[in-house]
């Protein structure tokens, strides 16, 4: 295979307050498929030829700001545009022409903050709250095809991540984190309606650490 990479940004910043936005372009270009059973090369064998390109393009743009002393405050949103191109052996299976790549939401965002004390009484405490959405995708393992032209969309989701932590002295912290806080029902990949997979409920983890 091939690829192509091209990005382009700025970035700036002010303060307590910085921010990027890049716009990019990504192709693999030249990925083989092999032919259909019954399509064989003069040797009798199936054969492989090139079957074009996947191509994604859009603009992503993200922040960070401190609103208030000890808060932090991140966020990004992204369009993607991401689509099959190029032919291959008739008797192969491949994409339609211009049809979306599986797992390409065309809008994408997410926000996270975290408020930790650094003095005073609860010195050492830290809470974060995280907001993840996907848009509209398509959930099967592969493109639209000729062949099963109708995947199934998996629906737009958005999930909740939650998390509490402690530092005890210069050494040791301890930490809660809740990840589907609201235990959402978040498909992940769908080829036919017999045929689904779902994320995992709400997880709840306690990690501690301590730094030699």
């Amino acid at each position: 295979t091939q690829g192509v990479n091209a990005e382009v940004g700025i970035k700036g910043g002010r303060r307590r307050a910085s921010w990027t936005v890049a716009a990019f372009h990504n192709a693999i270009d030249n990925a083989l498929v092999q032919s259909g059973a019954n399509d064989l090369n003069p040797n009798g064998n199936r054969y492989y030829a090139a079957a074009g390109t996947r191509q994604s393009r859009g603009v992503e743009a993200s922040a960070e700001l401190e609103p208030l002393p000890l808060l932090h405050v991140s966020g990004s949103v992204t369009y993607l545009d991401a689509t099959y191109t190029g032919e291959g052996p008739a008797t192969a299976t491949l994409a339609i022409p211009g049809s979306r790549a599986e797992k390409s939401p065309m809008w994408a965002w997410n926000l996270w903050t975290r408020y930790a004390r650094t003095a005073g009484v609860l010195d050492g405490l830290g809470a974060g709250l995280g907001i993840v959405h996907q848009g509209v995708r398509l959930g099967s393992n592969g493109a639209r095809t000729v062949a099963a032209p109708d995947p199934l969309d998996l629906p737009a989701f958005t999930r909740v991540d939650a998390s509490l932590s402690y530092r005890l002295g210069s050494r040791t912290e301890i930490g809660l984190h809740i990840e589907n806080l609201f235990d959402a029902l978040i498909f992940v990949n769908a080829s036919v309606g017999s045929s689904i997979e779902v994320a995992a409920p709400r997880a709840i983890a306690l990690r501690a650490g301590y730094r030699f």
